[in-house]
Protein backbone atom coordinates (compact mmCIF):
# COMPACT_ATOMS: atom_id res chain seq x y z
CA UNK A 1 0.00 0.00 0.00
CA UNK A 2 2.85 2.36 0.82
CA UNK A 3 4.55 1.65 -2.52
CA UNK A 4 1.40 2.44 -4.50
CA UNK A 5 0.98 5.64 -2.48
CA UNK A 6 4.47 6.81 -3.45
CA UNK A 7 3.87 5.84 -7.08
CA UNK A 8 0.63 7.84 -7.12
CA UNK A 9 2.39 10.91 -5.75
CA UNK A 10 5.18 10.45 -8.27
CA UNK A 11 2.68 10.24 -11.14
CA UNK A 12 0.93 13.37 -9.91
CA UNK A 13 4.27 15.19 -9.74
CA UNK A 14 5.18 14.08 -13.27
CA UNK A 15 1.79 15.27 -14.56
CA UNK A 16 2.21 18.61 -12.75
CA UNK A 17 5.73 19.00 -14.16
CA UNK A 18 4.52 18.10 -17.65
CA UNK A 19 1.75 20.75 -17.48
CA UNK A 20 4.27 23.41 -16.36
CA UNK A 21 6.76 22.38 -19.07
CA UNK A 22 4.03 22.39 -21.75
CA UNK A 23 2.80 25.84 -20.68
CA UNK A 24 6.32 27.33 -20.66
CA UNK A 25 7.17 25.81 -24.05
CA UNK A 26 3.85 27.07 -25.44
CA UNK A 27 4.55 30.63 -24.28
CA UNK A 28 8.11 30.50 -25.69
CA UNK A 29 6.72 29.22 -29.02
CA UNK A 30 4.07 31.96 -29.02
CA UNK A 31 6.70 34.63 -28.31
CA UNK A 32 8.94 33.31 -31.09
CA UNK A 33 5.99 33.20 -33.49
CA UNK A 34 5.00 36.79 -32.64
CA UNK A 35 8.56 38.06 -33.16
CA UNK A 36 8.78 36.07 -36.42
CA UNK A 37 5.49 37.58 -37.60
CA UNK A 38 6.64 41.10 -36.70
CA UNK A 39 9.86 40.62 -38.68
CA UNK A 40 7.80 39.49 -41.67
CA UNK A 41 5.42 42.46 -41.54
CA UNK A 42 8.14 45.03 -40.81
CA UNK A 43 11.41 44.04 -42.51
CA UNK A 44 14.57 45.45 -40.91
CA UNK A 45 16.55 46.85 -43.83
Amino acid sequence: MNGSKVRGGEGRFITFYFIIFYTISFFIYKKKYESYKSTLTTPHL
